[in-house]
């Protein structure tokens, strides 16, 4: 085995959420970890640090992420759906095509987002800040952006 496979599988044994019977990651530094194509359906990632992660094609459905850091993430063609992200920072991420529906995300600051194709149907964004976020193409159906800090204009290209 090259060197490379040893130390690829020291890496893979080593991270700390291998196991499917711990689905309590909270308080944890996942910062700048590979996360992709998992799932995590109803874990508890509550005040932990996801800054700078790799999140893409993973299933959060369900999970707690309230109070959590996710800023400059990855989350393309992530699913997110009906997760609590209360007091979370979820600045500069990039949900392309992310399935976001069913979450209050009131009072959340959400600038620099990148939600083109999102599915963000059914969501509250009461307050938010969404300074500099795009839209292109994200499904909004029913979403309340009532006191939201967002243009118009960045909302247009939302269908």
């Amino acid at each position: 085995m090259k060197i490379s496979g040893i130390i690829a599988l020291i890496f893979m044994f080593s991270v700390p959420f291998c196991s499917k019977t711990d689905t309590n990651m909270s308080n944890k530094d996942l910062s700048r970890m590979d996360l992709t194509n998992k799932n995590y359906e109803n874990f508890n990632f509550s005040g932990s640090n996801l800054e700078y992660s790799v999140l893409d094609n993973s299933k959060f459905t369900g999970a707690d992420m309230s109070n959590a850091i996710m800023s400059n993430s990855f989350a393309r063609a992530a699913i997110f759906k009906n997760a609590k992200v209360a007091g979370s920072d979820i600045n500069g991420v990039d949900f392309t095509g992310a399935d976001l529906s069913n979450i209050d995300f009131s009072k959340i600051s959400m600038r620099n987002c990148n939600f083109t194709g999102a599915d963000m149907r059914n969501s509250k964004f009461i307050g938010a800040d969404l300074t500099g976020s795009v839209f292109n193409g994200a499904a909004i159906d029913n979403s309340d952006f009532t006191g939201a800090q967002v243009s118009m204009d960045d909302l247009f290209n939302a269908r």
